[in-house]
């Protein structure tokens, strides 16, 4: 299920008008928020541009499975499998990924394994008391 007519209706504004404003008819607007009609690729990107949002969104994941994705790419792009003699196999951050992204790439790989809510607030709150320090000392 995609969110059109949601974001849409959102945004206050009428099939017609999401139809003038993406070059899109208006009986495919109206079509596809009945879901009479699936998107195709150049219609979610025109309508993900148009609204601000990515596709994954437009499309109907959820944030938890956008961050998931997120990440997982990021893994599969940065990190490198090492195959030991004894069958063992270990990944780490490629020797290619370089400081301060390798510390950032490592923060994001093992938040998504915390599901605590409380953790995860208290990683928050040092990560924005880490951010005013550095605003008021004029630090990076």
């Amino acid at each position: 299920m995609h969110r059109v007519k949601e974001l849409r209706e959102a945004k206050g504004i009428s099939v017609r008008h999401l139809a003038l404003a993406t070059g899109f008819s208006h009986s495919t607007i109206a079509r596809l928020e009945r879901g009479e009609r699936k998107l195709s690729t150049p219609q979610a990107v025109a309508l993900a541009d148009y609204f601000g949002v990515s596709v994954d969104f437009l499309l109907g994941k959820s944030p938890e499975e956008m961050f998931n994705d997120f990440v997982d790419s990021l893994r599969g792009d940065f990190m490198t499998e090492l195959l030991h003699g004894d069958g063992d196999v270990t990944q780490s951050l490629s020797d290619s990924v370089r400081e301060p992204v390798r510390t950032k790439l490592e923060i994001l790989f093992l938040l998504r394994g915390i599901n605590s809510k409380e953790s995860l607030d208290m990683i928050l709150n040092l990560a924005k008391l880490r951010s005013a320090k550095a605003d008021f000392a004029g630090e990076d």
